[in-house]
């Protein structure tokens, strides 16, 4: 999952969790203001005909956004919010401007702003419970301070406790909701983070894997030198840059003298040592832009990038010289009684197709072999 999708999927939940919290502060605005309206109808009758409309469509307006809030606004939890909050204030203000003795009903519903503003702010438990306590016992002192005799006053006063209570726990249950939603989503990201990790590791353990698999597949076995396949490959890229740039290109045949004899009178396993020691005389006598190749049996090809005729056979003569001077054993080998190596080398024409660059680079080495062996022709 990508962090865009993370994101989109975040901000969903949290739409879902502040609309469940905003339809828990809306059924609760309806409960004070129905209780509220409850209260003035018996401790008040004479003020009952201009509050209890006024808390009526106070309690309708909380219900129709709580409803909402579930349905076509649930995808705009924010601007609801601060819409019901402000008419949560401006309704109680129109039953002062009615009412001025209905100062205890303005401080309920006020107070009803921070408790549902609450639903929407990271409250912790502590606050919530501070906040309440501080509202009971502030709004207790002021309703005795005001009129400890009025029991409309009394009324109202156990109405905003009832409210301040169930106000903290809603808006600590909606608080905890919303955590637990958040920590549901953060569990899921880091979940789909860490299989991310996951499969990107296993993935460049797959690509190395295949790297290693395709450079086994292209080296010989014994010698550590590129085979036929890699071979093809390089011959390929070479003529391709050879027409586009005509850069040149010299081939080196090489095959080791007698080898049959050889294995026939040291025996296979000592014949694997002769054809390591010769590619390592190979490969430590050419530039590390030439590529060495083991052809086939105790044949090997090197191709030398950038490179005529003279200087192919130099670097042939090299090669020849030092596999000498290792004087590896080879009585079957005379008059040198020492492991040798014949050469044949051939310059490749852009004209023509790589089999025939091998072809004559091998029809230089019959020529090397016919000459008497140990030597370079071209």
């Amino acid at each position: 999952m990508t962090s865009s999708t993370g994101a989109r999927r975040f901000q969903a939940r949290r739409r879902r969790a502040m609309g469940r919290a905003l339809f828990a502060a809306g059924l609760l605005v309806a409960g004070v203001s129905v209780a509220n309206a409850i209260g003035y109808a018996v401790a008040r009758p004479d003020s009952a005909g201009v509050v209890v409309p006024i808390d009526a469509f106070q309690a309708a307006l909380a219900i129709v956004v709580a409803l909402l809030s579930r349905g076509r606004l649930r995808r705009y939890p924010g601007p609801t919010a601060f819409v019901f909050l402000l008419a949560a204030l401006a309704v109680p203000l129109g039953t002062l401007a009615t009412d001025r003795a209905a100062i205890v009903l303005i401080t309920s519903s006020i107070s009803l702003f921070p408790i549902s503003a609450a639903l929407f702010f990271q409250w912790g438990t502590r606050t919530h419970v501070a906040w309440t306590f501080c509202y009971v016992i502030g709004i207790t002192i002021f309703d005795l301070a005001w009129s400890p005799t009025d029991p409309s006053n009394l009324v109202a006063t156990g109405s905003l406790i009832g409210a301040a209570l169930i106000g903290a726990a809603v808006g600590l249950g909606g608080q905890r909701l919303r955590d637990r939603e958040d920590q549901r989503l953060h569990a899921r990201e880091e979940a789909s983070r860490s299989l991310r990790v996951k499969l990107l590791y296993q993935q460049g353990l797959l690509e190395s894997l295949n790297d290693r698999l395709a450079e086994v597949a292209r080296t010989d076995e014994l010698t550590g030198l590129g085979n036929r396949r890699r071979l093809t490959e390089d011959l390929g890229d070479d003529r391709d840059r050879l027409i586009r740039y005509g850069t040149g290109l010299a081939l080196i045949m090489l095959d080791l003298d007698h080898f049959k004899a050889f294995n026939d009178r040291y025996g296979h396993v000592e014949g694997d040592e002769a054809l390591r020691i010769a590619a390592t005389s190979i490969r430590s006598s050419v530039r590390p832009s030439d590529h060495v190749y083991r052809y086939g049996g105790e044949e090997f090809l090197v191709l030398l990038p950038n490179q005529g005729l003279e200087a192919a056979r130099r670097t042939a003569e090299r090669i020849r010289t030092r596999l000498t001077e290792r004087a590896l054993a080879h009585q079957s080998n005379p008059p040198w009684n020492v492991l040798t190596i014949s050469a044949g080398v051939a310059v490749a024409e852009a004209g023509e197709g790589v089999d025939h660059w091998v072809d004559a680079a091998d029809d230089a080495l019959y020529r090397a072999k016919a000459s008497g062996r140990n030597q370079t022709s071209d």
